[in-house]
């Protein structure tokens, strides 16, 4: 997604991992990823492509258009609204900004290894779909200059089929399924302890400056910034005022004995369960939220009803009239069964049958195998149905199983 030349020679990039947001890329120096050949010389062509030879996300927008003079005034009001939010506002959890400039006298003392090793940020700008300008700033925390322990960055999050369960144990005519949204979730998460503050600098493309800072807490792209958050939301939601406590194999999943609430996070995306109030009786849902902004700010409440669906880790969880729950993907569905080249197809009442898995037997015998560029396109509708078959399609998953034997080499009818 990013690049970024770090001296001596050396390119550091930003990479986003396929299932997950921009809010969990992590960076690697070049050296550390050799089989990402083929994705740096895309994300080269896309760069080339925009005429934008400088540091840019692909779903960001290059500063040569950001500081263009169509977007020059909103660019710098998004520049300085970051900026100021980061110096001035105190996130929930926190007693400073989690930027505090560096003095004259201070950024003077800094010494030559303060200046190479201290942690580097940049300013990462979008323009949503309704013309806003929005910049983050976020860190460049590069695991080859300091590779954080396993303990203190790895944050579990719920598997699918725990979701599933969760939805399939909550019938519609007893319980409400509903969720929010975390501002600036990883924001909100604990500070650094005993007041402790990294050393941190933040370069600006519109000023080509660098700007010195004390880092009170965690922000975007630090390595721990995810373990912190999860740490951060488990505490407030194990804390006596809610009283939760965390599902033994299933992580980052809750239930409250007390309520029966139950509640399954994606790092900063919460579905929450809770039962129907009887007549007279206080509404779990209502208690939840209450306790939950006593420490977090939220953005709203979306519950399922109706015809008000829940988007969801690019999912859609709605309701049938007959009152069920739904869990589905139709966007990704509608891209497979293009890149299949099945538009306007009749459905299939199986996903395999015996039959075809006998031709394939038949032709692996006779050594019947497919092409290279065939082979290519066999994995990358494997690679979809495997997904599928782990997210909102659990029923392809016995035929996802036995095609996926035959992806190292797949035979004529794999394809059929």
């Amino acid at each position: 997604m990013n690049h970024h030349d770090e001296g001596s020679g050396e390119r550091s990039y930003e990479i986003k991992w396929a299932g997950f947001g921009l809010d969990d890329t992590t960076w690697h120096v070049e050296s550390d990823i050799p089989h990402c050949g083929r994705l740096i010389s895309e994300y080269w062509e896309r760069i080339e492509a925009v005429g934008a030879s400088l540091c840019c996300a692909v779903d960001e927008v290059p500063w040569a258009i950001w500081l263009n003079k169509d977007h020059t005034k909103a660019s710098k009001e998004a520049l300085e609204k970051e900026l100021n939010a980061m110096t001035v506002k105190i996130f929930p959890g926190a007693s400073e900004p989690r930027l505090v400039k560096l003095f004259d006298e201070e950024v003077g003392d800094l010494s030559g290894a303060d200046v190479r090793t201290c942690l580097k940020g940049r300013y990462s700008n979008t323009i949503k779909r309704d013309g806003r300008h929005k910049s983050r700033i976020v860190a460049q925390d590069l695991k080859k200059f300091g590779r954080a322990e396993a303990k203190d960055v790895y944050a579990p999050t719920p598997g699918f089929i725990s979701l599933r369960f969760l939805l399939a144990a909550a019938p519609r005519s007893k319980y409400n399924v509903s969720t929010t949204d975390f501002d600036t979730a990883y924001l909100q998460g604990n500070g650094h302890k005993d007041g402790a503050r990294k050393l941190f600098k933040l370069w600006d493309e519109s000023t080509k400056s660098w700007a010195w800072y004390w880092l009170t807490g965690y922000i975007y792209g630090e390595q721990p910034a995810g373990k912190n958050w999860k740490d951060t939301l488990a505490g407030q939601l194990e804390s006596e005022s809610m009283g939760f406590v965390e599902s033994k194999n299933a992580p980052s999943t809750y239930y409250n004995p007390a309520s029966k609430t139950r509640v399954s996070v994606h790092v900063d995306d919460p579905i929450v369960v809770t039962l129907k109030p009887s007549p007279g009786e206080p509404d779990a849902k209502d208690e939840f939220y209450l306790r939950l902004k006593e420490r977090f700010d939220i953005k709203g409440v979306t519950e399922l009803q109706g015809d008000v669906n829940i988007d969801y880790l690019s999912m859609t969880i709605g309701t049938c009239p007959d009152g069920n729950t739904t869990l589905c993907n139709p966007e990704f569905i509608d891209q497979l069964v293009s890149k299949a080249g099945l538009l306007g197809c009749n459905p299939a009442k199986t996903a395999i049958t015996k039959d075809l898995l006998r031709e394939i037997a038949a032709e692996v015998e006779l050594g019947s195998f497919l092409s290279a560029e065939d082979k290519t396109k066999f994995q990358s509708l494997m690679g979809d149905i495997n997904w599928l078959a782990q997210t909102t399609h659990p029923d392809v998953m016995v035929a996802a199983s036995l095609l996926g034997k035959r992806c190292a080499n797949p035979t004529t009818s794999c394809i059929k």
